[in-house]
Formats: C-alpha cells, structure tokens, sequence
C-alpha cells in the first residue's frame, strides 16, 4: 500500500487553480500506485475525484488560506549584503501561476513584471531561494503588472494592479539563494 499524502479533513488546492476544497478520503489506489481522493470542492460545492499529484495541502489562519509561496507573490529580503539589493526591498517570484515549486527565481526592484498565464520580470538582480527559507509576512502590498490587451504586438500592453502576499527572506542563510 502506498504511503497517503492527505488525511481525511485536509484542506488541499488544486495545482494550476484557486480551487480549494477538503479531502473526503481515499477513492481508489490504481494499479501504479497512484492514489485518488474523494474532494467536496468549494466554490461552487461539487464532489469531484482527483489524483494525489494534482493537489497540496493549505492551512488556514483565521479567514484567509495560507499556502506555499507562489509565482506573482513578492518577497521582502533582509540582511542583504548585495550592493544591487537594498535590505527591505521587494522581488517577484517567478514562474507558472498557480504552480508551485520547491525554489524559485526572484527578480529584486524589477522594471517591468508581466503577469497572464505566468509570471516573468526583468531589469534586476535575481536569486533562485527555496521555498522553504521563505517566511509568510502575514501582509500583502498593491504591486504593478502588465499584460497583453489581444495579442504581442509594440504598444500592447496593458497595465494592472493586484494585490500580493509578502514572504521574507533572510539573505544571511546563503544556503537558500544563489
């Protein structure tokens, strides 16, 4: 039997959405060894069964889901000693919307961040960090975005502003950024 990431009465997302919902318990094993939960999802309520690889657990903290740092959050460096890099200044993560990743590319004080189905930024220094030396700063801030209005083309951008979730990273554990 193969071991089970979730327990009955997880909260789990779906990777590649913002669908959350909560484990109802095991469907099936398939012959691989792959094992499918039962899931109420949440909005709109349905029962749906998805393979394990397709999901990851969230925590709750008060009214608002807490996950894993994602593309499009920003990240808040702290004992910085690059001469690029003013302690308490802002980078991006980088990478799929909605997938996420064990370490990241983090662009700090970008010139231009384009966010669609990806998100991607240029015109600073970048670190790749673990997702695991990331702390949640339990705060968000407005940043700036781009995207394309129809298509690629000169003069087709369209600017836009989201609200982001703020991770620190302590530059000081060199462990996690190179």
């Amino acid at each position: 039997m193969t071991k089970r990431q979730f327990a009955s009465g997880a909260k789990v997302m779906v990777k590649g959405t913002k669908e959350t919902g909560t484990i109802l318990g095991v469907d099936r094993e398939t012959n691989r060894g792959y094992i499918e939960y039962s899931v109420r999802l949440d909005n709109p309520e349905r029962f749906q069964v998805i393979p394990e690889k397709q999901m990851f657990e969230v925590k709750e903290i008060g009214d608002r889901i807490v996950t894993y740092p994602m593309p499009g959050d920003l990240v808040m460096i702290e004992n910085s000693h690059d001469t690029l890099i003013a302690n308490f200044s802002y980078g991006i993560i980088e990478g799929i919307i909605g997938e996420p990743q064990d370490e990241y590319l983090v662009c700090f004080n970008a010139y231009s961040t384009f966010r669609d189905t990806s998100v991607s930024a240029s015109g600073g220094p970048a670190y790749m960090i673990h997702a695991k030396n990331l702390v949640d700063a339990k705060i968000a801030r407005d940043w700036f975005f781009w995207k394309w209005k129809d298509m690629p083309r000169a003069g087709g951008g369209v600017p836009f502003k989201e609200t982001c979730r703020i991770w620190f990273f302590d530059a000081s554990k060199r462990g996690g950024a190179q």
